[in-house]
């Protein structure tokens, strides 16, 4: 009898399974996956042009888990943009 009782209960407080799925058929969206490329390894040298005299940066940046074909992104940021210390308009930050 409880069993029974717990039946009709239950199909009482559920709704009709066909109207529910066309309630819920909503796309759900799935989140962005951003591939991983591993921590990166870095070096920088400088270097001096023979012909100008002019100084310049080199910067090699090794990503070992990247995908083949796959270019991460960069990007510079103002002084002022970024919040770590304070403004220097004499720097400008070099972001990966």
């Amino acid at each position: 009898t409880n069993s029974a009782r717990r039946a009709a209960r239950e199909a009482r407080d559920q709704p009709d399974t066909a109207v529910a799925s066309l309630s819920t058929s909503k796309p759900k969206a799935e989140p962005r996956r951003t591939p991983k490329i591993g921590l990166p390894g870095y070096k920088i040298v400088k270097q001096r042009n023979t012909e100008t005299g002019q100084y310049s940066l080199l910067i090699e940046i090794d990503y070992p888990k990247i995908e083949e074909g796959l270019q991460p992104r960069h990007r510079l940021m103002s002084c002022y943009e970024q919040k770590r210390e304070p403004p220097n308009p004499k720097y400008r930050y070099l972001l990966f």
